[in-house]
């Protein structure tokens, strides 16, 4: 039996519990995490996709393209549900230079999905590895 579960055996039913926890993660909806970035000198919000979102949506292209999508459907501006971009900037947004503007949006969508870059080429590299 988990702690949580000897703790609340106490006090609550196994169906007790059950619906207590139901009812915070269901019974509103999370807020989704965002981050405040500085690129070409000015402040946007960048927010976590619902799940729905991201599983919803069929993302076709390269990096590139999945990286306008993001920016285009998730910077916003600060502390408002303003978004920036509209699809058509899709390609400005593709003009930009790759360097460390870039690269701090490519990190904060990262993030903010749970993607840890530095795991996945270190699980490449074991993958990689001759084993005998």
């Amino acid at each position: 039996m988990t702690e949580q579960a000897e703790v609340a055996s106490k006090t609550e039913t196994p169906e007790q519990l059950r619906d207590s926890i139901r009812a915070k993660i269901v019974g509103s909806t999370p807020k989704a995490a965002s981050l405040i970035l500085e690129v070409f000198d000015v402040r946007i919000e960048m927010r976590q996709p619902s799940l729905e979102e991201v599983l919803g949506k069929e993302i076709e292209g390269d990096m590139k393209a999945q990286t306008a999508f993001f920016v285009i459907n998730y910077c916003y501006v600060p502390g408002t549900d303003i978004k920036i971009f509209e699809p058509a900037d899709k390609p400005q947004i593709l003009k930009w230079p790759f360097g460390k503007d870039y690269l701090k949006v490519q990190e904060a969508i990262n993030d903010l999905m749970g993607i840890d870059i530095a795991a996945e080429e270190t699980a490449l590299n074991d993958d990689d590895v001759e084993k005998p």
